[in-house]
């Protein structure tokens, strides 16, 4: 009797997690992907707001069908590793020419190529900064007062950007010290163009880097923005 107790409400709970589990389409471990219909919809998102063109979208959604058409026919033998990220190559390399300037673009939905055992390697994550303070000052030229706002971004392997973004906030105040030191000579063009903000995202970009290898940390900064900027 105290074996039928015991053993009778166990063997219940695995025939439920059994059947529960035959009802859930289960294709992933513990990393999870951007879902196909998630990604559709950044697509389209990317399409209305011009980033994109539907041509473009169609072509990433196209491109990365089949990679993974190409990576199944590697885990299956009929591709070898090699064969397999050749032929991924020569669709990220049409992908490029067909998004032209839009490499970012291209770097977040674009996969990566295939490890030892011809799965596909989890593909670099973005992880940001935003920093918590408002730059401002007198513009150089014009003497208007201004005020913008800093991220920025790095691009790695999944862990290393959180770890990285991690240490970037420990030394936030060093950062901050560092961008108002060339905010101070900016001047109207750099803020009123795109051409001048993108120059004014990289000097910052580039400054900061040299600041992190002066300091012994990985000059690992890929991207600056300017999230927010007005002139009074």
């Amino acid at each position: 009797m105290f074996y039928l107790q015991l053993f009778v409400p166990a063997g219940l709970v695995l025939v439920l997690f059994g059947l529960g589990h035959s009802f859930v389409r289960v294709d992933y471990s513990g990393v999870y992907f951007k879902e196909p219909v998630e990604q559709i919809a950044e697509l389209a998102s990317a399409v209305a707001d011009g980033t994109l063109t539907q041509l473009q979208a169609d072509d990433i959604i196209d491109g990365q069908d089949y990679m993974n058409a190409i990576k199944e026919k590697v885990r299956s033998g009929k591709f070898t590793k090699e064969q397999g990220q050749a032929e991924i190559s020569e669709v990220q390399a049409s992908l490029a020419v067909s998004l032209g300037a839009l490499t970012e673009f291209l770097d977040e939905v674009t996969v990566s190529g295939l490890d030892d055992d011809g799965m596909g390697l989890l593909p670099d994550k973005y992880n940001y900064l935003k920093l918590e303070t408002v730059f401002q000052g007198r513009l150089l030229d014009t003497k208007d007062l201004f005020s913008l706002e800093v991220a920025i971004a790095t691009k790695q392997a999944n862990v290393l950007a959180d770890f990285f973004i991690k240490s970037l906030y420990e030394i936030e105040a060093d950062l901050i010290s560092e961008i108002t030191k060339i905010v101070v000579d900016t001047t109207s063009e750099q803020l009123t163009s795109a051409e001048g903000r993108k120059l004014l995202t990289d000097k910052i970009m580039i400054r900061l880097n040299e600041f992190l290898t002066e300091k012994d940390y990985r000059p690992d900064i890929h991207y600056v923005y300017i999230t927010n900027h007005n002139i009074i």
